[in-house]
């Protein structure tokens, strides 16, 4: 092949072409070696200064430069000393960098450099690829330090991670472990108990065990959730003294998660033995998928505390146990309608009355009744409205029945002491329909509001002139009753 007669016969412009092409690569390679080498002169005052390493470095070269340097930092800081690192603060990157790609230069890098900051995310990162134990455990002999495992734990801040998975790996650090449990430092208990919840030594156990009343609560939290026994009982009263007892909410929320998962059919709690404060605990992690809170809750409702009492309410409010009880009663079940009512009148008492809303589509005569007996103190005054409606649209027979006499009598009752203007005009009304029957007068002229004069006085005009009213019943009781409304409604 005729080689120099081929480029010869090539056009100018690759030639131009390749030229360019080797002009840049000439001037990358000397950008980059002048860039490099300006970086390298920043680092050498950077480790002096550490105003220097802020307007050198730092404001220079941003978090993704930083990385991409790193390997430069490090022999700076080997050059150096560590002050290179403690004035650019790349410490933070580095065990991020761990945290985030696990690679084996990110290990080595920290367990180099940052020990004390990043040997916890190195041993989470083990943890995950399990391939890479090596590097840590190989850093933790020849560290020759009794209590490396400490200082992993300390290096941390309480991340969770899997316990069973690092005893595993530092199954040979045991007994190590199992001392941190007495450690004055929260971090390290923390680490500890993690590991020894999956260790079945009768020693690990009792660590264990003892950690219920540590003085953090993370430890506490963490063996209430995570602990496994075949002492059941034990561990029962154990999360009960926690959920009913313990200073921090999300210690006695972990226990009360564990009671309803592991111990749900059975009885958790006395409310009469329960202290205020335990009572407030308890309410305060009312859950509306666990069966046994609802009838805590209504034993609550009898309490003379009435911030208990609240709180018991909205949560059956919330519920919807305070509907249930208003609409699922019966005339013909007096035990049954007297103690709902009972209970509705607690809820009543401290302001949640919202299960009365169910009067203005609901015809039940039970409900009702319980209804117009609540209304008399408490709830929205434009419920009796609904009320008036509903019961005087019975007929006069149903009125009559002993029953429902005594629904009608309440609700005359509910309009003559809380009832609005519109209630009034329905009494009004009523009492139109029923002037000319004199067991509905003896009831009804008795329960005319007072405050109501303006629509009762000229109805009760009308009545008296009305000459078959008086013809009819002008020396009976009715009479008496009209003339007395009359005067009281003037």
């Amino acid at each position: 092949m005729n080689i120099p007669g081929l480029l010869g016969s090539l056009p100018l412009w690759i030639y131009i072409v390749d030229a360019l092409l080797v002009a840049g690569i000439i001037a990358a390679l000397i950008w980059s070696f002048i860039s490099r080498s300006i970086f390298k002169r920043r680092l050498e005052k950077a480790a002096v200064d550490e105003e220097a390493a802020r307007h050198l470095v730092l404001e220079k070269y941003d978090t993704g430069a930083l990385i991409r340097r790193s390997r430069m930092i490090e022999a700076g800081a080997d050059k150096y000393g560590d002050g290179l690192l403690k004035n650019l603060g790349i410490s933070r990157i580095w065990v991020e960098l761990v945290r985030r790609r696990k690679r084996v230069s990110d290990i080595r890098r920290v367990l180099k450099f940052i020990p004390e900051e990043g040997l916890f995310y190195v041993f989470l990162a083990v943890l995950d690829k399990p391939r890479k134990t090596r590097y840590l455990t190989d850093w933790l002999k020849e560290s020759g330090d009794l209590l490396a495992m400490r200082r992993i734990a300390l290096s941390g801040k309480g991340e969770d991670f899997d316990g069973r998975k690092a005893l595993e790996i530092f199954g040979e650090y045991i007994s190590h472990i199992r001392e941190m449990t007495g450690d004055p430092e929260w971090a390290s208990r923390y680490f500890a108990v993690k590991i020894l919840l999956h260790h079945d030594d009768e020693r690990s156990q009792r660590a264990v065990w003892d950690c219920l009343h540590d003085t953090h609560a993370l430890v506490r939290r963490t063996v209430a959730t995570e602990l496994k026994t075949d002492r059941e009982d034990k561990f029962f009263e154990a999360l009960k003294s926690l959920f009913t007892g313990d200073p921090v909410f999300e210690v006695r929320r972990a226990a009360k998660e564990r009671i309803n998962l592991d111990f749900a059919d059975r009885e958790v709690l006395d409310v009469k033995k329960l202290s205020e404060v335990q009572a407030f605990h308890v309410l305060d992690l009312m859950n509306p998928e666990f069966a046994q809170d609802e009838n805590t809750a209504l034993s609550f409702l009898d309490n003379d505390n009435k911030e208990l009492r609240l709180s018991a309410a909205f949560f059956l409010s919330r519920l919807g146990t305070l509907d249930r009880l208003f609409q699922q009663v019966d005339l013909g079940d007096r035990e049954l309608l007297d103690r709902n009512f009972k209970l509705l009148t607690k809820a009543a008492e401290v302001g949640i009355t919202g299960f009365m809303k169910a009067v203005s589509s609901n015809s039940n005569p039970a409900t009702l009744l319980i209804a117009a007996r609540l209304l008399q103190k408490t709830g929205s005054r434009d419920l009796i409205n609904n009320l008036a409606r509903a019961v005087f649209s019975f007929s006069d027979e149903e009125k009559s029945h002993a029953d429902k006499k005594r629904l009608y009598e309440e609700t005359l009752k509910a309009i003559k002491l809380r009832g609005t203007c519109d209630a009034v005009q329905l009494i009004c009304e009523e009492l139109e329909r029923q002037s000319h029957k004199t067991a509905f007068l003896n009831r009804i002229l008795p329960s005319l509001p007072e405050s109501g004069d303006f629509l009762v006085a000229p109805l009760l005009v009308r009545m008296l002139k009305d000459p078959e009213y008086r013809s009819g019943i002008l020396y009976g009781k009715p009479c008496c009753d009209l003339t007395s409304a009359f005067t009281r409604g003037r």
